[in-house]
């Protein structure tokens, strides 16, 4: 029984409208992976993808060390409410991917304690934090995972299209598995040997609550997910304010007094600054290229009153900085999409 290198998943040659399908007998990937590798394309609807309770369901019952990979960038959207049911007994390095598309605002020991107190907040233990990126080598990254694992197997865990597979990649010095910008390319359990440690790489658990799942196009991805260095664009604004982000949300704010409001989104998405007053008229009459895959008068409200400085976190878009005044923040988004307040990263 053969496996496809990149995803995973068994081969198979009958069946070509399936998950598997190689035209060749000896191919050692599937043809979807083959396409995604050679042009970025997706002949599978990406959305149905893998049950997140099969997969921790099965690595609570094993002895291991889980390594979580989590996109430092869309950070909250890398997590679960229900992680805690099923990794309460794990050890837990996790894996932060794409730092180097972050300012160098923040030093690593700080982030660090921030990505602790985050995960303690969903009661896990988190034995040590390490980093992935162009300033980064994946020496630390394997040293560290070899350290705790103790001769245990190393199951990789963390949402669709967090670097998972490329991060694997990087340890093992080669391009092997899949990895691409679209949600959900690995599929099965797929295990590798690397420097004589066990490792599981596993599909993406499925996040219902990020925003790339509700695409009107899916190809729209490649506009929302940051490639490069993220440029910060700023606001230093009075009284009340409305930004949209393309079509694929609104945030009002309120009883702001030089309150500074910074945006850390992918370079490609547009923001439209205007008054609130004005802000719904110009939401409905708009034709936006990248948009959600519902009408924008179906959008839900989220209200958010002062907590002090904060964070408001979309998952799958990014997060807002706010400091300094405001009275309430209001977003209007997919009404699955994961929309919460947190203390500030940056």
């Amino acid at each position: 029984m053969s496996k496809c290198r990149g995803c995973g998943i068994v081969l198979q040659h009958e069946h070509p409208n399936q998950l598997g399908y190689s035209p060749k007998k000896d191919a050692l990937y599937c043809k979807r992976c083959f396409r995604i590798n050679h042009y970025g394309d997706v002949t599978f609807d990406m959305k149905k993808g893998i049950d997140p309770v099969d997969i921790l369901s099965k690595v609570n019952k094993m002895n291991c060390l889980v390594v979580w990979v989590v996109d430092l960038f869309d950070f909250e959207a890398s997590l679960m409410d229900s992680l805690n049911r099923h990794l309460y007994n794990k050890e837990i390095v996790v894996v932060l991917t794409k730092k180097d598309l972050i300012p160098a605002t923040i030093g690593d020991d700080k982030l660090a304690k921030f990505v602790k107190k985050r995960f303690e907040y969903y009661g896990l233990h988190v034995v040590d934090v390490v980093y992935t990126g162009f300033h980064y080598d994946s020496v630390t990254v394997k040293d560290t995972i070899s350290k705790h694992s103790q001769n245990r197997e190393v199951v990789v865990l963390g949402m669709t299209n967090v670097g998972k597979s490329t991060m694997l990649n990087s340890l093992m010095n080669t391009q092997t598995l899949t990895a691409s910008v679209y949600p959900g390319t690995t599929l099965d359990f797929n295990e590798l040997k690397i420097d004589g440690v066990t490792y599981m790489d596993t599909p993406g658990l499925e996040n219902n609550q990020s925003m790339i799942m509700y695409l009107n196009k899916d190809s729209d991805a490649n506009y929302i997910i940051p490639h490069k260095l993220i440029k910060p664009i700023g606001f230093q604004t009075q009284k009340e304010q409305s930004f949209s982000i393309e079509g694929l949300c609104r945030i009002d704010f309120f009883g702001l007094d030089k309150t500074s409001i910074v945006f850390y989104k992918s370079n490609e998405l547009c923001i439209h600054r205007g008054k609130v007053i004005n802000a719904q008229q110009y939401w409905l009459n708009q034709d936006f290229k990248i948009k959600l895959n519902i009408d924008s008068s179906e959008y839900k409200e989220t209200t958010f009153n002062y907590q002090g400085n904060c964070d408001v976190v979309i998952a799958g878009l990014g997060f807002i900085s706010v400091k300094g005044p405001y009275t309430a923040i209001k977003v209007y988004t997919h009404p699955n999409v994961k929309v919460l307040q947190r203390e500030v990263m940056l």
